[in-house]
């Protein structure tokens, strides 16, 4: 077991969180992921945010390649677990923590240790004096239908951010990158700019979070508006 750094049957529940990590700063959109065993199964994965103030189920899902790494723990039909929380919600202050309660079978609850972080609320991106030779063009290399090109025009960028995550599905960070910087500004990432927002998802950022802040920075807007 030692020697092959091998994995072993344990009898409590216990669980993993994947992201975010550690004083991770988030700006709008958190994504909490992970997974939780237990040889009495998982009943239910709270977010505890904010010492208690807010409390937010997990989403759970079958992981079946977990199943093949511990495969003790065959009463967890569904091991992995998820929240997308699109804004930081109301009562919850910049500086926050976040908890993470898995509920067993038999109804006893195992607690990860506190996470603190820090949450701003999303980015308030609004843009109307678009620039009329090169947002239809963008517009079209993203499949954008007619309601919500009109979205746009009247500032809402949801819409834009969406189209761009839709477009761009790449597994891999580096080319989800360089692929969103290109469509957006219509020129290649440098490698550093690579580096720092490749560094921010491994932390538990999320594409979205990416997305609008090229949005939002002073080249997209000399570029695409007036």
């Amino acid at each position: 077991f030692l020697e092959e750094n091998g994995r072993t049957y344990n009898a409590s529940t216990f669980a993993w969180l994947d992201t975010p990590k550690f004083d991770y700063e988030i700006k709008g959109e958190l994504v909490v992921s992970g997974w939780a065993l237990s040889p009495h199964g998982i009943k239910d994965v709270r977010l505890v945010f904010g010492n208690g103030r807010v409390t937010i189920p997990a989403e759970r899902f079958a992981w079946p390649g977990l199943h093949g790494v511990m495969p003790w723990y065959p009463a967890t039909e569904r091991p992995g677990f998820k929240a997308v929380i699109p804004n930081r919600p109301d009562g919850l202050y910049l500086d926050t923590d976040l908890s993470v309660e898995v509920v067993d079978g038999r109804g006893e609850v195992t607690t990860l240790d506190h996470l603190f972080l820090k949450w701003h609320p999303r980015r308030k991106i609004a843009y109307t004096n678009w620039n009329e030779q090169r947002l239809p063009a963008l517009l079209r290399s993203l499949n954008v239908g007619e309601a919500d090109a009109k979205r746009i025009r009247r500032g809402d960028v949801a819409p834009l951010v969406d189209a761009v995550l839709a477009a761009h599905q790449e597994p891999n960070d580096d080319a989800f990158i360089r692929g969103a910087y290109r469509t957006l500004l219509d020129r290649a990432a440098e490698d550093d700019a690579v580096a720092y927002y490749a560094a921010r998802l491994g932390r538990g950022g999320t594409r979205r979070d990416m997305v609008e802040g090229i949005i939002a920075s002073k080249e997209f807007r000399k570029r695409m508006t007036k």
